[in-house]
């Protein structure tokens, strides 16, 4: 090919003869770069999702969802804290997880997993309440998925099932950003526990009165 055509199919396809080609490079560097940016930000943009269907299927949602059951909802008649997680004692939770609700759940830079639930509640107020907390997730020898470390962070107060959802996700969007819930810990209007006469009882796994650990809130 000559070089008048290899000049004509230059000017066709647009390149100037009379810039320099490094800067058609640095401009193609700056075009990569924006991309990249754009795609970190798309990243970050999903990972922050405190969506469980962002991070789990529809069986895997609701298989875990029995999981944190299992700590959370109250023991099986004739269970103990020592055997509740037996599988004998699975198709109680099975059956009760239908009255509870995965509402929100992230993991944080420590692959520490927090949820927010919807959960029944027993009391004159209402019948509805939240519950935050966070555990580890461990593969276990069969491939299933293991709860340790398992904490409830809090409980809200009974509220209807719209409030639950509203202060349930700002918790933990706050939670995700400062890695505390603070502003909403001390206002009983939001948090029922903990508070002043009641914590979590972490070997038990259960809400007990300050200072009575044989006294369980529920």
């Amino acid at each position: 090919m000559t070089t008048d055509t290899n000049i004509e199919l230059n000017l066709r396809s647009g390149y100037n003869l009379s810039r320099p080609l490094f800067i058609y490079m640095g401009n193609l560097k700056i075009i990569i770069g924006l991309m990249a940016v754009a795609a970190i930000a798309l990243i970050a943009c999903n990972s922050s999702s405190i969506d469980p269907q962002h991070y789990f299927s529809a069986r895997e949602a609701d298989s875990l969802l029995v999981d944190m059951v299992t700590y959370i909802y109250s023991k099986p008649p004739g269970a103990t804290n020592e055997n509740r997680f037996d599988n004998k004692y699975r198709t109680y939770y099975i059956r009760n997880a239908k009255n509870f609700s995965f509402e929100y759940y992230y993991t944080d830079s420590t692959s520490t997993s927090y949820f927010y639930l919807i959960r029944p509640a027993r009391s004159l107020k209402g019948n509805l309440r939240g519950v935050g907390g966070k555990f580890k997730l461990s593969n276990s020898e069969t491939g299933s998925k293991r709860l340790l470390n398992f904490e409830e962070i809090f409980n809200t107060t009974v509220m209807p099932v719209d409030s639950l959802k509203m202060y349930g996700q700002k918790i933990m969007k706050y939670m995700r950003r400062h890695h505390h819930y603070d502003p909403f810990k001390y206002d009983p209007a939001i948090i029922e526990w903990p508070g002043k006469h009641t914590m979590y009882d972490t070997i038990r796994m259960e809400w007990v009165y300050s200072g009575y650990p044989s006294d369980t809130i529920r």
